[in-house]
């Protein structure tokens, strides 16, 4: 904020806590000039005025008796909630409660010239009227007139000072709003020529070749001034820093992701295993004989000297890792009409206690519907329906006399570490 308009606001308050030096004065002064009785009668001199203009002027006095007492009402209660928000602020209040002090001083005080104005057009009809009966103008008329007077004088002048520092601040402010637009030009035009040498910087670079990592160039395939197309090999060059390429159908890519942990195992390296992590994801796949596949690469966390060029990898890619989940054996999981369900019975079947595997039941198992989590290739989550501990049937043998069964508790598991989609651990098994 500029210093021009940094002082505006403290010369606002200044003009503000000019108005609150007379004003209360004015305030008072009117309520006990209307409000209370300097007469004979006892009335209030709002109400004994009215009966000095005698019976022939009645409307027109009644007229400029309620212009006079709705604006005093009018600037009294203005000038209440003014009073009391300048009790509130000082000089070091942020500009917008000074500014918005300053707006309100204002109104309120065109409220309260308004106000004494309607006064002394009403002491003016009343002391026409009394005039034209060929009455002389009583004393304390001409007492309220005078008095009436000062007021307006104060009153007009504090008007003239706010609007003053009103028309400042808003002149400073304008101005300061377009020094704001003439940087924000400034700095439109400087975004536009970074841009245009961004341009010419790229396509300065279309003009030479690079490679898109550090190595050592082991073959040179062209010469100067041949000429060359898109796909042309041009050279070959080896890096120290090993990938694995991956191909991946369009199902599977769409869950992988870069940044992902990756294990890696080698054909001709028999029991080798080493993680990485996927660093590039292929935009546009690769259409032969109707099957898309897609290139992903797999860089190495750590290197080994055994592993060259071309050999064969396999990768496990750990889309999703779950840990402390309740995870079943797929072939325990039956749907029906889109929904899951496993088979239970009401009760724990016998345990076997001759060796054997399984249990034989006659009874039909229950269905329980269960709702399906994250799932690996040979066990799933289950988020509700069944809990740990629960015995539910993962396959069913049906001999020509008798149903065997075999039943398995979900185990609940911690840390499972690894790369498994959902938690795993042994199963438990009953026979008979």
């Amino acid at each position: 904020m500029n210093a021009d308009l940094v002082k505006s606001y403290d010369d606002g308050f200044n003009v503000v806590s000019n108005v609150f030096l007379d004003i209360p004065g004015i305030m008072t002064g009117v309520n006990d000039m209307f409000f209370k009785s300097n007469s004979a009668t006892g009335q209030w001199n709002v109400d004994w005025y009215e009966g000095q203009a005698g019976n022939d002027n009645r409307e027109k006095t009644l007229i400029f008796k309620n212009n006079f007492v709705n604006s005093y009402h009018t600037a009294r209660n203005a000038y209440d909630q003014n009073f009391d928000n300048y009790k509130m602020v000082s000089r070091t209040s942020d500009s917008t409660t000074l500014e918005n002090l300053i707006a309100q001083t204002y109104e309120s005080t065109k409220f309260i010239s308004d106000a004494i104005k309607n006064a002394n057009n009403y002491i003016d009809f009343v002391n026409d009227s009394i005039r034209e009966n060929n009455f002389e103008t009583p004393a304390l008329i001409t007492t309220h007139k005078a008095t009436l007077n000062e007021y307006t004088t104060q009153a007009n002048t504090h008007l003239l000072s706010l609007l003053s520092v009103k028309t400042n601040i808003k002149n400073y402010k304008d101005s300061f709003l377009s020094a704001d637009l003439d940087i924000q030009s400034a700095e439109l035009s400087l975004k536009q020529k970074t841009n245009a040498l961004q341009d010419a910087k790229d396509k300065l670079a279309d003009y030479f070749i690079r490679a898109p990592f550090e190595g050592t160039i082991t073959k040179i395939n062209i010469k100067k001034s041949d000429t060359v197309s898109s796909g042309t090999v041009v050279t070959t060059l080896i890096t120290k820093k090993q990938l694995a390429e991956i191909s991946l159908n369009e199902v599977d890519v769409a869950r992988i992701k870069i940044g992902q942990k990756a294990t890696l195992s080698f054909d001709a390296v028999s029991g080798l295993t080493i993680s990485g992590v996927v660093v590039d994801i292929d935009a546009v796949g690769t259409v032969a004989q109707g099957v898309v596949t897609y290139i992903i690469k797999v860089s190495f966390d750590t290197q080994d000297d055994r592993i060259k060029p071309g050999m064969s990898v396999s990768a496990i890619i750990i889309t999703e890792l779950k840990e402390g989940v309740l995870a079943i054996s797929n072939g325990a999981i039956k749907s029906q009409k889109g929904a899951s369900y496993v088979e239970s019975f009401e009760a724990p079947l016998p345990v076997p206690t001759d060796g054997s595997i399984g249990s034989i039941s006659k009874i039909t198992p229950i269905k329980i519907k269960v709702e399906i989590g994250l799932s690996g290739d040979s066990e799933s989550e289950i988020i509700s329906g069944i809990k740990e501990g629960d015995e539910i049937i993962i396959r069913t043998i049906l001999p020509t006399a008798a149903t065997t069964t075999a039943t398995s508790t979900p185990s609940l598991f911690g840390n499972t570490g690894g790369n498994r989609n959902a938690g795993s651990g042994n199963v438990r098994i009953q026979a008979r």
